[in-house]
């Protein structure tokens, strides 16, 4: 019997693939409204809210052990997400998703580089995608011969690709003996907990307006969904697979974006061709 082309876990990241992307439109709405804190800290509160309510396993108690692993992967999430949502304050959707893509090639190299013994050497494959991402990054940022035109939008966008990079190792290190649910509700209330400083800064208590919330409570449902649908996947599915499954995050950024108005130039939609190509090529490795 020949085996099947996507494993229950790998359908599971593509479709988690689809709201990722889907997510950076809304991100972008909801920073346009609010503090990017307010947005990346109710975002991750209402998200382990649902989580505490609806799923009896994210009230039992928990070990040390989940606490750390947990804590651990919320610091690198709340890197990644605070800086993917102050990206967005500049940035278009589809462009910072396509910067953010940058985690793909890194995640095997960065994996070897702090496993080295049990990972596996990059390869030529691997190297090449690594000059392509590095490529379409530049025409992306709209880096010319004359200069680097690397404004704050990028540099979070950049920030948020190496944060990611790390999320997903420590995932797919640490997942396997920790229940999904409980651990995706440490993880969400680490973010909620490090973000709350912009909730109530002395003097610049944020309006909330209704599109505001609308905006964050969807994204907070998305999120109570996702880490735990991520914490379930990776217990069979490598890191370095997860990142290739997650190639698609970027092309759905870009179509949430194009409904926003997003409009990509000539030598950015080169860049954003780059990426992905790179993306499919370190895939290959």
């Amino acid at each position: 019997m020949r085996g099947r082309l996507f494993s229950h876990g790998d359908l599971l990241l593509l479709i988690c693939s689809v709201l990722w992307g889907a997510s950076f439109a809304l991100t972008r709405g909801a920073v346009s409204h609010l503090p990017v804190m307010v947005v990346v800290g109710v975002r991750f509160l209402v998200a382990a809210l649902l989580l505490f309510g609806v799923s009896p396993k994210s009230r039992w108690p928990f070990s040390r052990t989940e606490f750390v692993f947990g804590g651990a992967i919320g610091v690198a999430m709340f890197a990644s997400y605070g800086s993917q949502a102050a990206s967005l304050a500049y940035l278009e959707p589809g462009q910072t998703a396509f910067i953010e893509a940058l985690y793909v090639p890194l995640v095997p190299l960065v994996q070897f580089a702090l496993f080295p013994r049990t990972s596996k050497i990059p390869g030529p494959r691997m190297l090449s995608g690594v000059v392509l991402a590095f490529v379409g990054l530049l025409l992306i940022s709209g880096t010319t011969p004359h200069g680097l035109h690397y404004g704050l939008g990028i540099w979070f966008a950049i920030i948020a690709a190496l944060s990611s990079t790390v999320e997903i190792i420590l995932v797919s290190r640490f997942a396997v003996d920790i229940d999904p649910t409980k651990l995706g509700f440490i993880q969400c209330l680490t973010v909620g907990i490090l973000s709350s400083g912009g909730l109530a800064r002395p003097g610049h208590l944020p309006i909330l307006l209704p599109e505001g919330i609308a905006m964050i409570a969807l994204l907070g449902v998305f999120s109570a969904f996702l880490q735990p649908a991520m914490n379930y996947a990776m217990k069979t599915v490598s890191a370095t697979r997860s990142t290739i499954l997650f190639a698609s995050e970027p092309i759905w950024a870009a179509v949430s974006g194009y409904f926003m108005g997003e409009v990509f130039t000539a030598p950015q939609a080169v860049g954003a061709t780059l990426i992905i190509l790179s993306v499919l090529l370190s895939g290959r490795e």
